[in-house]
C-alpha cells in the first residue's frame, strides 16, 4: 500500500526499486533492445582499460575489486577478462565482488561470469561474489576488500534524490507527489505533472535538506538573474558511504557518471532540474504514471560527492571527464592493438567513449583514496 502525498525521494524509491521497479523487474534494460547504453555496452574496451587502470594502481599481489551495481555484468566481465589475459602465468588472486539489489541483475551476472571461467578454465585464479548487500559481502570475511577498491559505474545516479526549490530569500521547498486531484487552490505545483499523479511543493522550514540547499543552490542564485533554482538534491549519499563504510574501507573509491559540479549541473538553464527519463532510447516529455515502466535519472553533483567523501576520511585524486580519463590510461595502445584483432569497429567505439559530444564529455570519472590515519 502506497501512501500519498509522499517526498519526491520515495516516489523513486518505489518506481526504481519497488517490487515491480524499474531495476528489480526481468526486462531488458542496457543495448539497442534497452532503454539505454552505458560506456560498457559501447565495448569491452572500457572495461578493459579500467581493469588496467586499477592494477596499475594496486598492490602486485592481490587484487580486490567491489562493483556496486552489477547490472547485466557487461563491465565484470570485460574487467575479469583482461585481468585474465594480462596474468595469464600469474597465480595472483583476485576477488570479484558484485553488489546488486535486482535478483534479475545478479543471476544474469553470475552466469556470464561462469561461462566465462569456464571458456578460460582459470577459475583457481579468481574469487566470485555476487550478492545483494554490503551486510551480506562482509559475511565472506575476505580481508583483502578492506585494501581494494569499491567501484560504481552509473550508480549514483540511481539513488533517490529530493527535488528542492529555493528562492533569493532562502526560501527552500521539498517536491511531494500525490494522486491527481487531490491538490487545493493556491498550492505551489510542481514542474511534473501526470494523468494519475502530480507534484506540488512544500515549504522546508529546517533540517538536513534546507541546509543542503542553502549550501549548495543559494551561492548559484547570486551568480544568475533567476529568481528561483529547482534541482536534485543528493541528501541520501551521506548515509549511502557511511553505511558502506560500515562494513568495508576501501583503499579507493572510484565512480563514473553523467554530471559535473555543482556549476555544471545547477543553473536557470535547467529551469525544472536535471530529471528526465528513458524508454527505448528516448527522453519521454511525460513519464511520472509510468512508475517501473521507464529509467528515471538525473545528473550527479561532484562537489556534493567529494565533500561527503572527504566527510568520510578520503581525499579527492581527480575529477575530470571521461575521455580524458581513459585516453590518459598507460596501457591504451596495448589493450586497443590486442582488441582491434577480433573487432574492426574498434575504432568508432574508441570516439563513442572518449570524443566530446558523445560519452567523453557527458561523463565524469571521479577517484577518491582513503587518507592514511583511516
Amino acid at each position: 500500500m502506497i501512501d500519498f502525498p509522499m517526498p519526491f525521494s520515495a516516489y523513486l524509491e518505489h518506481a526504481l526499486y519497488g517490487d515491480d521497479g524499474y531495476y528489480m523487474a526481468d526486462r531488458n534494460r542496457f543495448g539497442r533492445s534497452g532503454d539505454f547504453y552505458t560506456s560498457a555496452q559501447v565495448s569491452p574496451l572500457y572495461g578493459a582499460l579500467w581493469a588496467r587502470f586499477i592494477v596499475d594502481r594496486s598492490c602486485a599481489t592481490a587484487l580486490s575489486v567491489i562493483e556496486l551495481g552489477c547490472g547485466d555484468g557487461d563491465f565484470a566481465v570485460s574487467m575479469i577478462s583482461e585481468w585474465l589475459r594480462i596474468r595469464a602465468d600469474e597465480m595472483c588472486p583476485i576477488v570479484y565482488s558484485a553488489i546488486d539489489l535486482s535478483e534479475v541483475a545478479r543471476e544474469r551476472t553470475k552466469e556470464r561470469l561462469e561461462r566465462l571461467l569456464q571458456e578460460v578454465k582459470r577459475s583457481h585464479a579468481i574469487t566470485v561474489h555476487v550478492v545483494a548487500s554490503v551486510e551480506q559481502l562482509e559475511l565472506t570475511r575476505d580481508s583483502s576488500m578492506q585494501t581494494g577498491w569499491i567501484i560504481g559505474n552509473e550508480v549514483l545516479d540511481a539513488i533517490p534524490c529530493e527535488v528542492v526549490r529555493v528562492n533569493r530569500e532562502s526560501e527552500v521547498w521539498r517536491l511531494m507527489v500525490t494522486k491527481h486531484g487531490m491538490l487545493q487552490d493556491g498550492v505551489l505545483r510542481g514542474p511534473f505533472q501526470g494523468k494519475y499523479y502530480e507534484t506540488y511543493f512544500e515549504s522546508v522550514t529546517s533540517g538536513a535538506l534546507r541546509e543542503y540547499a542553502l549550501r549548495y543552490f543559494s551561492p548559484i542564485l547570486k551568480e544568475q538573474e533567476s529568481e528561483v533554482i529547482i534541482a536534485e538534491a543528493h541528501v541520501g549519499l551521506t548515509h549511502f558511504f557511511r553505511d558502506l563504510m560500515t562494513h568495508i574501507q576501501p583503499t579507493y573509491f572510484a565512480f563514473i557518471d553523467y554530471g559535473g559540479l555543482t556549476r555544471d549541473v545547477v543553473g536557470e538553464d535547467r529551469p525544472n532540474g536535471s530529471l528526465r527519463a528513458y524508454h527505448a532510447h528516448q527522453v519521454l516529455d511525460t513519464w511520472l504514471d509510468r512508475a517501473g515502466e521507464v529509467d528515471i535519472t538525473y545528473d550527479v553533483d561532484f562537489s556534493v560527492v567529494e565533500n561527503v567523501l572527504s566527510d568520510v576520511g578520503y581525499e579527492m585524486e581527480f575529477i575530470e571527464r571521461q575521455g580524458a580519463f581513459l585516453m590518459s590510461v598507460e596501457a591504451l595502445e596495448d589493450v586497443y592493438k590486442t582488441m582491434q584483432q577480433t573487432d574492426l569497429n574498434l575504432s568508432q567505439k574508441l570516439k563513442q567513449l572518449v570524443m566530446p559530444g558523445a560519452l567523453g564529455d557527458r561523463f565524469f570519472v571521479l577517484l577518491a583514496r582513503r587518507r592514511p590515519n583511516l
